[in-house]
């Protein structure tokens, strides 16, 4: 009797395990509610992409280039020791001497006096330079026979002259005759030397001198208009 009693209540406690076991939830898992409520306190929002910078337009390349070239060819007004040789119009006179042995038939030199004009037609800023242009004119002005100065530049302190003689404007600034610099060069002809000068309206004298020529040429400027 003992025995049927015991497996009586071992089955009755069979047929009501399913029930404990189905009332005990099963949470290994979360919801997708619970992850997106715990999610939300641990990963912080995502960042709104910055717009990408605009490229520049060649508009905009356009508009340096132009800031950057601005003082290029611009007429512009000079100044310092040197300004009256840099104003457009100014016109200097000079008496030409060449004085050369031709070496004909007939022994001696031939000496040729003319009348020559400089005159600035063009006056420009190249950056920080000042830039004076002019033309020779009168009686065999062409033909001479030596680089006349055609352009003279002040640029950071320095007058320079075309066939490359510098003079400090300081040193004009404060000379009370005209500054003269001398170069030696080996032309077609053997070796020759060139002598500017200058003062404050520009040149005032070109001697060159051919020593196997023989030739003598002097540019001597003639009293002011």
């Amino acid at each position: 009797m003992r025995n049927v009693t015991h497996h009586l209540a071992f089955a009755l406690a069979l047929v009501a395990l399913p029930g404990l076991v189905a009332c005990t939830p099963h949470r290994s898992t979360p919801t997708a509610a619970e992850a997106a409520s715990h999610g939300s306190s641990r990963v912080p929002p995502a960042r709104a992409a910055a717009p990408p910078s605009a490229a520049p337009s060649s508009a905009d390349a356009d508009a340096a280039a132009a800031a950057t070239n601005a003082d290029a060819g611009r007429p512009c007004a000079p100044s310092g020791p040197f300004a009256a040789a840099l104003r457009e119009g100014a016109l200097l006179d000079y008496d030409v001497d060449d004085d050369v042995d031709p070496h004909g038939t007939e022994p001696g030199r031939v000496r040729t006096r003319s009348k020559i004009t400089f005159r600035v037609t063009r006056v420009d800023c190249e950056g920080d330079a000042v830039v004076a242009s002019g033309e020779w004119e009168g009686e065999g002005a062409e033909s001479l026979p030596t680089q006349l100065p055609q352009q003279w530049r002040v640029a950071h302190g320095r007058v320079i002259e075309s066939e490359a003689a510098e003079f400090a404007e300081s040193e004009l600034a404060r000379a009370k005759a005209p500054l003269c610099r001398t170069a030696t060069d080996r032309g077609p002809y053997g070796k020759t030397i060139r002598r500017v000068c200058i003062d404050g309206r520009g040149l005032t004298s070109l001697r060159e001198e051919n020593l196997y020529g023989p030739r003598v040429l002097v540019l001597t400027r003639r009293v002011a208009r």
